[in-house]
């Protein structure tokens, strides 16, 4: 699907169709992206990845009960969690702390954009 964290992902396809952006979850949750790992021994972990232009409260939380839901719907498939924010957040690296303390696999990235003009050959 790309690199850096999204490195040996795909989207997640339930059925025969790749169920692209906002996998909608029986309670109404929607999670942003849901992908799957790509393994040479089968299926590998869920990965509910959560994009944020701006860091907003609550999102670890969210993506607890992402997790928790897809583990439920999933069973017994393994499921781990991504942020994608832009910037970093002291507060909510304390709850992803927590998080992993609590036995939820949950990475946090921050993205970075940057600007070229085009046709100069940089």
């Amino acid at each position: 699907m790309g690199m850096g964290p999204f490195r040996d992902l795909r989207v997640f396809q339930d059925g025969r169709r790749a169920v692209g952006r906002e996998y909608h979850l029986p309670d109404g949750q929607r999670v942003d992206l849901l992908c799957e790992e790509r393994t040479k021994r089968g299926l590998g972990r869920l990965v509910a990845i959560e994009l944020k232009r701006e860091n907003e409260q609550g999102t670890v939380e969210q993506v607890i009960r992402y997790i928790k839901a897809l583990r439920t719907l999933f069973a017994p498939r393994k499921v781990r969690g991504l942020i994608i924010t832009a910037h970093e957040d002291l507060d909510a690296a304390s709850s992803l702390k927590g998080a992993l303390l609590d036995g939820y696999e949950i990475e946090w990235h921050c993205y970075r954009v940057d600007f070229k003009e085009a046709g100069h050959g940089d």
